[in-house]
């Protein structure tokens, strides 16, 4: 399944986001998110910005209360990309990301 998210990333297509999506939003509805690795979770968070999505690659990062933490790269494109339209949850996300990180070194 992570493969399949990464391919369809890597396309940096509306319609290849789209199919990726499905397959988030299937997985979450049978409770199978752990079938993905945090690095295919990433990329499809520095692409949706890319194609409009900006908010959904919020909700992707906001995916830390499962476990996952994406790399450096992922969180930090959303945040600067929603930093830059003026919207608060730029803080709320790098402050979430920062927790999560504390929690892990703690």
């Amino acid at each position: 399944m992570s493969q399949l998210v990464c391919q369809l990333s890597y396309q940096n297509t509306r319609q290849g986001l789209t199919l990726a999506q499905s397959i988030i939003q299937r997985l979450r509805d049978e409770q199978k998110l752990h079938r993905l690795d945090s690095n295919s979770l990433g990329l499809l968070a520095v692409v949706a910005p890319k194609t409009g999505h900006t908010f959904y690659a919020t909700s992707i990062i906001s995916m830390l209360c499962s476990g996952y933490l994406p790399h450096v790269k992922a969180w930090s494109a959303v945040v600067s990309r929603l930093a830059a339209s003026g919207s608060i949850e730029a803080l709320q996300l790098f402050n979430s990301v920062t927790r999560r990180l504390l929690r892990c070194f703690a």
